[in-house]
């Protein structure tokens, strides 16, 4: 028989607040170190697929020419090696289409020019074969742009400074020649950005350029852009909120000794002009970039010296503020997420990671409310939350960090949670006591306007049925709670 009895708000009543690690949030426009790679090296590929970081080839010292891959798992904060890429080489490029990584290019140990595509599927781990090239070179810029892959310029096999534009297209395998770039030139970097690529920096026979050519592939057209502050080559480069971030390179300075830049400038091709930004910790060349978490990893490289394992990350100046008071509480294979209203905010992301200050890795995006249940989860796990706010002028920095460990309920008993508003309108809900204590707790800390109770019964046609609770609208609230069978 069931035992029944009740608790008014007003008698005490025990409940479990979940600790929440605390740290500064990240102010923006700074760079961090991040986990080194395994292999230092330099030449190398780099690609983002599915929220791994994939890093190709290369050379290292040690080794010579590379056909090692490593994958970075944000989530775990920890490199893996992969199967390593049929043709080892250094100076190719690498292009992402439909998830799969395509290499392309590059010199071998014998300094050959190659011709040679292979295609690499994180999915089963394996490397394909494709149709080569028409043009043998190294030190092409490689981008995709509407499912194709362009290959621009590079140095030939007869030692030519190239302005050859090719275009494979990776669904019929089958490669196509485009109109040429103005200028001749290896070492150069491209990105693609609003639909146009970029072709900047690089070597001529004149020496270091600073020469920017945009490229429409809707007409097959060069025009030439506001040229880049600072003339280089062996650069690296991303694409952040439609704005090009060309990181590093190589030049000689006035006195003509050998420089490995740490300088950061990005170029909007909105107003066609530049800007600097905060220098990298380690000045290089020949290194990889990708976007991650709206954060800018810079990966490997050469520096004066010798070849590089590290890995720098670039949060970029948010015009939104962080979201603040962030808490999280467990329960049975979930936690709860509630933090306070940030005003000029649209919509928030939430992050997670199983280790304390990341990295994190996305679990949802576009949340309108002030808080978010994450399962399912594994009971006796702690993970780690951060949130950002997010308008139309881009992403905030991270929030405080919380934390929390689902549990599966020792209590089995469930309870009617009658809650009363201030109208008079009575809300009952058939809810477990893990339940409960979540409510008691955000009751207690007022962490968000209002709490939700997601029904499961009585669903009809609908998808799922929500209840928003404010807080500022609760009389007072019963709960009896019963020994559930």
């Amino acid at each position: 028989m069931k035992k029944l009895f009740s608790l008014l708000l007003m008698m005490a009543m025990v409940f479990t607040i979940v600790p929440v690690a605390m740290f500064a949030a990240d102010s923006g426009g700074t760079w961090e170190t991040g986990t080194p790679m395994t292999t230092a090296r330099y030449g190398h590929g780099v690609a983002e697929v599915n929220g791994k970081i994939y890093v190709i080839g290369g050379y290292s010292s040690d080794i010579g020419h590379l056909n090692t891959v490593e994958m970075y798992n944000p989530e775990t904060n920890t490199w893996t090696t992969k199967s390593p890429m049929p043709t080892s080489r250094l100076i190719f490029g690498t292009a992402v289409v439909n998830g799969k990584i395509y290499a392309i290019g590059g010199q071998d140990k014998n300094l050959n020019r190659l011709d040679v595509v292979e295609m690499y599927d994180p999915d089963t781990d394996s490397w394909t074969t494709k149709s080569p090239m028409p043009t043998k070179r190294h030190s092409p810029g490689v981008e995709e742009i509407n499912g194709n892959i362009y290959v621009i310029g590079g140095y030939s096999q007869n030692s030519k400074n190239l302005t050859t534009v090719e275009m494979y297209d990776p669904y019929t395998d089958d490669w196509e020649t485009m109109n040429s770039m103005p200028t001749e030139r290896r070492l150069l970097d491209v990105a693609v950005s609003q639909s146009k690529i970029y072709a900047f920096g690089g070597f001529s026979d004149s020496g270091y350029l600073n020469i920017i050519e945009e490229y429409s592939p809707d007409t097959d057209s060069w025009t030439t852009k506001s040229p880049m502050p600072t003339k280089r080559s062996m650069t690296t480069s991303v694409v952040l909120k439609n704005k090009i971030y060309v990181i590093g390179g190589h030049n000689y300075d006035e006195l003509n000794e050998d420089m490995r830049l740490d300088t950061v400038e990005v170029y909007d091709p909105n107003s066609n002009s530049w800007e600097t930004k905060e220098k990298m910790i380690t000045g290089r060349s020949h290194a990889g970039s990708v976007i991650l978490n709206n954060k800018i990893y810079v990966l490997g490289g050469l520096s004066n010296t010798t070849e590089l394992n590290t890995v720098e990350i670039y949060t970029p100046e948010s015009e939104v503020d962080a979201p603040l008071n962030l808490t999280a509480t467990g329960g049975n294979a979930k936690v709860t997420l509630n933090w306070t209203e940030v005003t000029e905010a649209d919509t928030y992301n939430v992050y997670r990671s199983l280790t304390s200050g990341g990295p994190y890795t996305s679990v949802a995006t576009n949340v309108y409310s002030t808080s978010y249940v994450d399962s399912p989860l594994t009971n006796g796990t702690t993970y780690y939350y951060v949130v950002t706010a997010v308008n139309e002028n881009g992403e905030s920095a991270y929030s405080n960090e919380a934390s929390a460990t689902p549990q599966a309920d020792d209590n089995n008993n469930r309870a009617i949670l009658t809650i009363i508003l201030n109208s008079g309108l009575l809300k009952e809900y058939d809810v477990s006591m893990s339940e409960v204590n979540q409510f008691m707790t955000w009751y207690e800390s007022k962490s968000s306007l209002f709490y939700q109770f997601e029904k499961d019964y009585n669903l009809g046609s609908d998808i799922s049925r929500t209840d928003y609770v404010v807080h500022d609208m609760i009389e007072l609230f019963e709960v009896r709670e019963y020994e559930a069978k």
